[in-house]
């Protein structure tokens, strides 16, 4: 077989323009915007993984006061309905996705048993993919070119096992080496190139060809949970076994071909969990839990001093008992951070962090080491897979 450079598959922009860091700019102090949440009236729940666009605008499912669920995005003065189950559709599944410029579909049920993904723009019309092709239809995501990234097993055929997807309505692509249970959420940036896992793989592909990220580094195992974003880089938590025997937890940047340790279990946090985000600067946030047990949402290694909120904090007149609950698709180049959590009073709600200070948008080469950042190990060579 053939091996490639990462940069051979994953490169869109000036060669060299790998970077990743954890904005110096925070913690700027933030300020928090109500998206929606049960005090309202109109609320009685909510799917725990709203996404953001380029915009601040949050996409949310949420169960209604009066039965059924609905689809909608708001930005803290302005919602607007996107799809109801006592209208046009039965049940909704999954989370809704949004691209960085407002693309809308979702994961919907209509009366009768047929089921598809739907754009926010035509909700009456035919589904981009259904029941008609697939025996199941999973999570999915969607870029500024309206390419899908999703989940499926063919209704027909020989070929009828769970695997990742690329399409835009018409034909889809099936992804080489993405059939597993393990695959998890996927992840897709505006050049077509999806993000998944398989366990103990990570991969990257745009249909074409498929490349093997992990390849060739014994230290870790467990790849969960990959996000890309537009200059290829790719986050993911693993997990590795620590030299008394207990598995410890990291959370890793994978750059032109190295792993790069941003986090981990074997420094000052107790746990990761939930999901992490990465957006097109090569900043993160992610989600952790602190020695005391109290968890919260992080934009660096530091849990004094880049802290995003955590339970216990004040929200809206009331604490945090419950999340907060990021997830992968829930952070923009802006730097605002949307998140889930449940409040002492038993308010529940979807809530945006607006940092007070704009993030660093220049392109970092070299972004240091930190404390945390214990080590910077090759995974060797990549692999095209096809």
């Amino acid at each position: 077989m053939k091996f490639l450079g990462v940069c051979g598959l994953l490169c869109v922009a000036v060669l060299g323009f790998w970077h990743f860091s954890f904005p110096q700019e925070y913690p700027a102090p933030y300020q928090f915007t109500k998206i929606a949440d049960t005090r309202s009236g109109v609320y009685r729940g909510f799917h725990l993984a709203p996404s953001i666009d380029a915009q601040g605008m949050v996409l949310f499912r949420a169960n209604l006061v009066g039965g059924g669920q609905g689809i909608f995005k708001a930005n803290g003065s302005i919602t607007t309905q996107i799809a109801k189950t006592s209208e046009d559709f039965e049940a909704f599944r999954g989370s809704p996705a949004v691209s960085d410029n407002g693309h809308i579909v979702f994961f919907g049920t209509r009366p009768g048993g047929e089921f598809g993904y739907s754009r926010g723009n035509d909700i009456t019309g035919e589904f981009l993919y259904s029941n008609k092709e697939f025996a199941t239809l999973g999570d999915l995501v969607i870029n500024n070119k309206g390419t899908l990234a999703f989940k499926g097993k063919w209704a027909k055929g020989r070929k009828q096992r769970r695997q990742v997807f690329l399409g835009n309505g018409g034909k889809p692509v099936a992804i080489p080496d993405s059939k597993s249970n393990q695959v998890g959420m996927l992840s897709l940036n505006n050049h077509g190139q999806v993000a998944f896992s398989t366990g103990d793989k990570v991969f990257v592909s745009d249909g074409q060809t498929t490349t093997l990220l992990t390849d060739g580094d014994g230290q870790y195992f467990l790849f969960y949970r990959p996000v890309i974003n537009d200059e290829g880089m790719v986050v993911v938590q693993t997990a590795s076994e620590s030299q008394d025997g207990w598995v410890a937890k990291h959370l890793v940047a994978i750059v032109d071909g190295h792993i790069h340790l941003l986090a981990s279990t074997q420094g000052l946090f107790q746990d990761l969990v939930s999901a992490h985000a990465v957006n097109n600067h090569g900043h993160v946030v992610f989600s952790a839990v602190l020695a005391s047990g109290i968890s919260g949402l992080f934009v660096g290694p530091n849990p004094e001093t880049d802290i995003v909120i955590k339970q216990g904090d004040q929200l809206f007149g009331t604490r945090i008992v419950e999340g907060p609950v990021l997830s992968n698709r829930g952070f923009n180049d802006a730097g605002q951070i949307v998140f889930y959590a449940r409040l002492e009073d038993g308010t529940e709600g979807i809530y945006r962090a607006d940092p007070t200070t704009p993030p660093a948008t220049e392109i970092l080469t070299n972004p240091g080491i930190t404390s945390n950042q214990l080590d910077s190990k090759s995974v060797g060579s990549v692999q095209k897979i096809r």
